[in-house]
This record gives structure tokens, C-alpha cells and sequence, in this order.
């Protein structure tokens, strides 16, 4: 009664709802503090690991062009053909450009020049007149004699209207200098896409790498608000407010301050280690508080509505709520043992090893496959992270690799492996694997966990490592024996050749329209090729001929031997060539000194002959055989026994 009538009265009542009100705006302060300091931390600290690996990978990237760059100015088949420029004597200009094609499809090169001492270019992959720009000129001459491969900055050529950055290696040749290989990249294809790929939501997240530039400081890598094609932007040191005015400093540390839009933002700086490059991660400061904004909302909203409902209903809806949350319960746990029992049943019956994590990357199942290659039984792995059980390296580099289940968690999306990656199970076996993750979500799109599926690649390795050797084995015994193989759709008319064919042809290329190769044999064959064409296509008869061709690279007139067969079912033809200029010049000299030789003896007045050791005739001049046939009435041939 007492409680009744407290509440009964309206000043009490008063009081009551005031003090509630209190209580709530209090709670609701300190919990906005804390929101807000926690969604600060929270974004540097996404800004601090983003920025550190981001500033990893362009290191790395760095130094492995500068290696790249070494390691290519000491090939030795390459230093020949540049020895041979310098000397002027002659080469095969195409197989260089063909060496150089390779280089620049592996690395991504957008050209590569050679530079002899005097700076003069004297070679080039993209078959242009180069001009070197200035900039890379002075940073050659600044490293003359540096043993060591170099760099220039990332900049704006206005010579061919781009941004570059160019990796240069001194090179010399059985000890005698012959210049500088210089390898062109477009930043865009290495540096940059390093920076744009941005992990998490936020719109406004934007990395920047910048140097100092006199009394500026240049952003060298596109901006993400503003066009900055020439990199013409440039940042007073003035500007004590801008992150990339303060990166110059070279800490690594947090900035709050403004961006080169006079927004406010919050950013990580630090220098980039092995270059004078600095880097700048950062987001909008209103972005952050439109975040935390939201939840302030979103629980003000709560506690005003849980509040007034809360007052009018607990009461009435505990009784109420108790009983369906039993019935429901006790439906949804019968629901969750059935489908529990599926699962395991599912589970532990995939031919591919599997395991299940929940949210936080904790191990809930693995199965038998699972447990025959991780080294981990099922009771053992259970509760235990992803990274305890499933170690993985790269198995070139011997590095560990980015567990894929992290990937999964931070993305939401389906990844995969490296290429190269090996298995360490719990016995320290190494075991190559292929892998996949996917997410575990719910109705809503919220992620439960992860499933990792991955297989034991060994078996597979094998097989391919031997195709592999089988397939090179066969290049080398074809271009060694001057031979190679194509075959030919006559549907599609498109041919493919070995590379033994494609040297035999004078083409690069090993897949190429038959128009190509028809214009390749000389026009005095055509007719006679057409012809054997046609009687292997509709008599089925042998195609075995022998005919000349102008190789497409070098002009050389060629003496080839073709043998062809038809796959009727597939219309495909199936060719192997030789070439056999070689024999085809011996057989000719060979042919003209016996005809020398004839014309030599049968001026002589005297009888001249030769024979086996078994007595048989092999040469004679005319006086032999007119004495011989005088003597015995017996016209003399090649191969007659004299003794019978």
C-alpha cells in the first residue's frame, strides 16, 4: 500500500520520473564518452595496422624491383647481345626484343631501354625513338660506377605525358662497362594499386604517398577527391595543419588536423622505409562521428521507448513471455540437435578435409580428412584458433601466410590460397594444399563463422611437375633437332605450333591465323603443296614433301621436309617439319665434287678406277672402260665385280 500510494501521489511521481531522467541523461553521457573514444581508438587502430602493412607491401614491392632489375642485368644471354651493340657487331635483333617481350609480361615493364656510357639510347623493347628525360638522366649520372641496381623518384615525364618510375642496373660485360638497362613501370600497375584497396566501409578512407619537394610536399599517388594526373598539386610546408606537411618529420605517429580539402581528419604518418617517400593514411573526422552519432541515436531512441514501455508492460508480459520462451526454446533446441546430428553426418563424410570456426576464428569441427592432414584430432582442435591448427607458410619464401579464415572474417567474402602454399601439421610434416574459406551467415547477413575446405595437393604437384618436364624435354630434343610439331583447325583456320616450328618459321608466336604460314613456303611450292594437301584431305594419301620457305623473322631461305596426317573426326590436321637445309647443302657439295671428280679422271690419258674391298667397281674414267671393253668386249657399269 505504502509503494501504491508513493507513486498515488503526483509530486512524488514528479520526482520519481526527474530522477529517472537524471540517471538516464548521466548514463547516457558517460556512455556517449565512451563510445566515442572507443570508435576513435578503434579507427586508429584499423588506420595503424592498414597503414603498417600497406607500408610493408610497398617495401617489399621496392625492393624486389630493385632486385628484379639486378638480377636481370646479369643474365649472360642478354650481356651477349649487348656487348654486340656496343661493338657493332651483328645480332638477331628479334630474339632480344622477344627476351625483353618475356621480361615485360612477367614484371609488368612498360618498356625496357638499354643506355650505353654516353647516354645514348641504344636499344629499344617498344621499337621507338626514346628520349630519355632529363630527370632520369641526372639520377644515372649521379650513380655512375654504383654497382648496385637504383631508382629513380616516382614523376610526371612531359616528354611522354605519364607517370613513371624507373628502375636502372649499371651492367658490364667480361668485365667492361656497357652501359645501364632501364626498366620503365607505370606506378598504376605497382605501387598505386597497393595504396587504393581499402579494407573495411568507410567511403572517405584515403592513402597518400607524398616526398618534400623544395618548399612543397608533392603527393605522388592519385587523390581520391581531386584529378592529379601531372602531379601539379603541391602542399606548402607552411601548411603545419596537413598530415603530409607533418609525415616530413619521419615519426610514425597519429594526426589529427586537415586534408588537402580543408576537411578534418585523423590519420597514421610514417616514412617509407628504403625510399624518401612518406605515407599517409587517413579518414574524415565527420565520419567517424556520423558512426558514433548513430549509436548515441540509436540509444537515446532505446531508452526512451524501453523506458516508457518497460513501465507499462513488464508486468503483464513477464508471466506472458515466460511461458512461449519455454515452449519456444524447447522447439528450437529439439530443431537444433536434429540438424546438429545432419551436419556431423554431412560433415564427416566430405572426401575434402574441413574445418568450422565460429565468429571469432575459434575451431567448433574438424573433420577425419581434416584430422589426417592437420595432425589434430577433433577433441584436441576444439576451442583452439585457426592459426594453432591450421599453419600454413608460402612455400617458396618460407614465410607465413594470411590465414584465410581472418581474410573471411574481415572481407565476408570467399577466398582462396596462394599458389605455393604448404600445410605444417601438428608432427612439423609439410604437406602442399589448395584451400577455399566462405562465410557462415545468417538470414540477416551477419557472419556465424567460417567453413575451410582444402585438399592435399601432393599427388597433383607430381603429375604436373612431370607434364612439365615431359613438355620441355620435348622443346629441347625439337629445337636441338631443328624440328618441330603444329597442328592445324581447318575450321577455325587457326594454327599452333611447337616452339621448335615457331623457330623453323621465323615467328614468335606459337598461335597464329594459317594465312600467316601459307605466305610462308616460296610461290614455286604452292601449287604443289595444295596439291598434296588435297589428296591427303580426300584420297587419304601420304603427305611427305619437301619445299622451301623465306623464314618471316630473318628472310633465310629454308629447305623443309613435311610430314602431315588429317583427324577427320576433329577436321584438324597434324604436321611435323624439319628442316634440313643443312643436309640439303651437303648433298649439293657432296654432288658437285663427284661430278668434279669425274670431269677430273676423264681428262686423263691414262686408266684410272677404283674399287671395294670386295672387288667390286666403284669409279672409272672413259679411258678405263673404252681399254677394258677393247679387251674383253664388256661395257663397264658402277657396282660390277672385275674379279667374276
Amino acid at each position: 500500500m505504502k509503494s501504491i500510494n508513493f507513486f498515488g501521489n503526483k509530486k512524488n511521481a514528479v520526482i520519481t520520473f526527474i530522477l529517472s531522467a537524471v540517471v538516464c541523461i548521466i548514463f547516457g553521457s558517460l556512455y556517449y564518452l565512451h563510445i566515442k573514444k572507443s570508435f576513435i581508438n578503434q579507427a586508429k587502430s584499423e588506420l595503424r595496422t592498414v597503414a603498417e602493412l600497406k607500408i610493408s607491401e610497398i617495401v617489399k614491392s621496392n625492393y624486389d624491383e630493385l632486385n628484379d632489375a639486378k638480377l636481370i642485368s646479369s643474365d649472360y644471354t642478354i650481356l651477349k647481345y649487348l656487348d654486340k651493340i656496343i661493338s657493332g657487331r651483328a645480332f638477331n635483333r628479334s630474339e632480344l626484343k622477344h627476351i625483353f617481350s618475356e621480361l615485360k609480361l612477367e614484371h609488368g615493364y612498360e618498356n625496357i631501354l638499354f643506355v650505353d656510357n654516353k647516354y645514348q639510347v641504344r636499344f629499344d623493347s617498344n621499337n621507338q625513338k626514346f628520349e630519355i628525360p632529363e630527370l632520369v638522366l641526372r639520377v644515372i649520372k649521379e650513380n655512375e660506377g654504383n654497382p648496385e641496381a637504383f631508382t629513380t623518384d616516382i614523376f610526371y615525364c612531359p616528354i611522354h605525358k605519364g607517370i613513371h618510375i624507373e628502375y636502372i642496373s649499371t651492367i658490364e660485360f667480361n668485365n667492361k662497362p656497357l652501359g645501364y638497362l632501364v626498366f620503365i613501370l607505370n606506378p598504376d600497375n605497382l605501387l598505386f594499386t597497393l595504396t587504393q584497396n581499402y579494407p573495411g566501409e568507410k567511403k572517405t578512407t584515403e592513402t597518400v604517398i607524398v616526398k618534400k619537394e623544395g618548399d612543397y610536399v608533392l603527393p605522388l599517388s592519385p587523390l581520391k577527391f581531386r584529378e592529379n594526373p601531372e602531379l601539379k598539386i603541391k602542399i606548402p610546408l607552411s601548411k603545419k595543419n596537413y598530415p603530409a606537411v607533418e609525415a616530413l618529420k619521419g615519426e610514425k605517429k597519429f594526426f589529427d588536423g586537415v586534408d588537402y580539402r580543408n576537411e578534418k581528419i585523423i590519420s597514421f604518418i610514417s616514412p617509407i622505409e628504403g625510399t624518401n617517400w612518406f605515407f599517409v593514411l587517413k579518414v574524415d573526422e565527420a565520419e567517424i562521428y556520423k558512426e558514433i552519432n548513430k549509436q548515441v541515436f540509436s540509444l537515446i531512441i532505446f531508452m526512451l521507448l524501453f523506458f516508457t514501455a518497460s513501465f507499462f508492460l513488464i508486468f503483464w508480459l513477464y508471466h506472458y513471455q515466460q511461458r512461449n520462451l519455454y515452449r519456444k526454446l524447447y522447439g528450437e533446441q529439439k530443431t537444433i540437435t536434429e540438424n546438429e546430428s545432419k551436419f556431423k553426418t554431412i560433415l564427416y563424410s566430405i572426401g575434402d578435409a574441413l574445418i568450422i570456426t565460429d565468429q571469432f576464428g575459434m575451431i567448433k569441427n574438424i573433420n577425419p580428412v581434416s584430422e589426417n592432414l592437420t595432425g589434430w584430432q577433433e577433441s584436441e582442435a576444439k576451442g583452439k584458433t585457426i592459426e594453432e591448427v591450421f599453419r600454413i607458410i608460402n612455400e617458396q619464401t618460407r614465410n607465413k601466410v594470411e590465414n584465410p579464415v581472418e581474410k573471411v572474417l574481415s572481407e565476408g567474402t570467399v577466398v582462396g590460397l596462394a599458389n605455393h602454399t604448404l600445410l605444417i601439421s601438428k608432427d612439423g610434416k609439410e604437406i602442399p594444399i589448395a584451400d577455399s574459406g566462405a562465410p557462415i551467415k545468417n538470414d540477416e547477413g551477419e557472419i556465424l563463422g567460417v567453413v575451410l575446405v582444402f585438399r592435399d595437393q601432393t599427388k597433383e604437384r607430381e603429375a604436373n611437375r612431370k607434364i612439365k618436364e615431359s613438355e620441355d624435354r620435348l622443346n629441347r630434343g625439337e629445337i636441338v633437332s631443328k624440328s618441330g610439331n603444329w597442328e592445324l583447325n581447318l575450321t577455325s583456320k587457326k594454327m599452333f605450333s611447337s616452339e621448335g616450328a615457331a623457330l623453323i618459321y621465323g615467328v614468335e608466336q606459337t598461335e597464329f591465323d594459317y594465312d600467316i604460314v601459307k605466305s610462308v613456303p616460296l610461290p614455286e611450292y604452292r601449287k604443289m603443296l595444295d596439291g598434296a594437301l588435297m589428296n591427303l584431305l580426300q584420297n587419304k594419301s601420304p603427305y611427305d614433301v619437301e619445299f622451301k620457305i623465306k623464314a618471316v623473322d630473318s628472310g633465310e631461305i629454308k629447305d623443309i621436309h613435311s610430314i602431315t596426317v588429317f583427324d577427320k573426326g576433329k577436321n584438324t590436321l597434324f604436321g611435323i617439319i624439319q628442316d634440313i637445309t643443312q643436309r640439303k647443302t651437303i648433298e649439293k657439295k657432296l654432288a658437285e665434287s663427284e661430278a668434279n671428280l669425274l670431269s677430273m679422271i676423264n681428262n686423263k690419258d691414262q686408266a684410272i678406277w677404283s674399287l671395294d674391298e670386295n672387288y667390286n667397281l666403284i669409279i672409272c674414267n672413259d679411258f678405263f672402260k673404252n681399254a677394258y671393253k677393247a679387251a674383253y668386249n664388256f661395257e663397264l657399269k658402277g657396282g660390277v665385280n672385275l674379279v667374276e
